[in-house]
């Protein structure tokens, strides 16, 4: 989830089997729900979502999902926010989250104004208004998906894309994980 779109890439065998675009970033939500006021933005957005829910649903519509991956520096906060109450999580070099979990989490900090989740978070300015619509597609994803958790491998796209090109030039052997 970005500042303007959500990508949804499945990947079968290693492979992208399909990969779809959504207007569904963090600032665009901010932006087309900003009208309803702190009390009328998250049920707004909700409300999207679930329109939204039959197409979001297409990208997994011949996918037999085992995983869901989330990358992003929201879902890396979020990740970070619910494991300091549960508990750090691994699996597969990543941090593992259970869905229900960060919507918890969600729901609290979407009680908060944006100073409040700066100042008992520790969020980023910039971050502190983005992290609550993004989570709210991230978990909205993970549920359509029919995921339990989601793993947090805290790389981006940058980093696989230059893990990939390392590993065609026998640059690297190894599998890369949090820290390579």
């Amino acid at each position: 989830v970005g500042g303007g779109s959500a990508e949804i890439v499945v990947v079968d065998d290693g492979a992208v089997a399909s990969a779809r675009s959504y207007r569904l970033g963090a600032l665009r939500m901010l932006e087309q729900f900003r009208d309803a006021g702190a009390d009328g933005f998250v049920p707004q957005l909700k409300q999207h979502l679930e329109n939204l829910a039959g197409r979001l649903s297409e990208s997994f519509a011949d996918a037999a999902v085992d995983r869901c991956v989330a990358v992003g520096g929201n879902i890396d906060s979020l990740s970070d926010l619910v494991c300091a109450q549960v508990g750090r999580r691994s699996a597969a070099d990543a941090d593992a989250c259970q869905t229900e979990d960060l919507h918890q989490e969600i729901e609290a900090l979407a009680a908060l104004s944006v100073p409040e989740r700066i100042d008992r978070h520790s969020l980023h300015p910039d971050r502190a208004d983005t992290i609550v619509p993004a989570g709210m597609v991230y978990v909205h994803m993970a549920r359509l998906a029919g995921a339990e958790r989601v793993l947090t491998p805290r790389a981006g796209v940058k980093e696989g894309l230059l893990d990939a090109v390392a590993r065609e030039h026998g640059l690297c052997d190894a599998p890369s994980g949090r820290g390579s």
